[in-house]
């Protein structure tokens, strides 16, 4: 792989918790954030694939959990994803429909 597509899957990598430089989930969890917000577009893309994937496999969880991923998706990542819009308006809608069936599947 090249440098674009190593800088694409580490700006789409949670960062753990290493007790020195990052000492909290909430640390971690803002840091991941902040960097999904200056990802490219590209790496957008691939998150928005990843997100779709784990909403369309979440009927396993708990009810619970369904919910708290539900509100995350919608509170957290659908505003990131706005940027894939920007230079992907085709793939980026298809994918935003897919994930907002997969929303409506859980919901039902």
């Amino acid at each position: 792989f090249d440098d674009k597509v190593a800088e694409m899957i580490i700006s789409v990598t949670k960062p753990e918790v290493d007790s020195v430089e990052i000492i909290t989930k909430r640390q971690a969890s803002d840091l991941y954030k902040k960097q999904l917000q200056g990802a490219t577009c590209e790496a957008i893309l691939l998150k928005m694939t990843d997100r779709l994937h784990n909403l369309r496999t979440l009927s396993s969880c708990s009810v619970e959990k369904q919910k708290r991923k539900i509100k995350e998706t919608k509170d957290v990542y659908f505003p990131i994803f706005q940027k894939a819009f920007e230079k992907y308006p085709v793939q980026a809608a298809y994918l935003y429909e897919q994930m907002l069936l997969a929303l409506d599947k859980l919901r039902n």
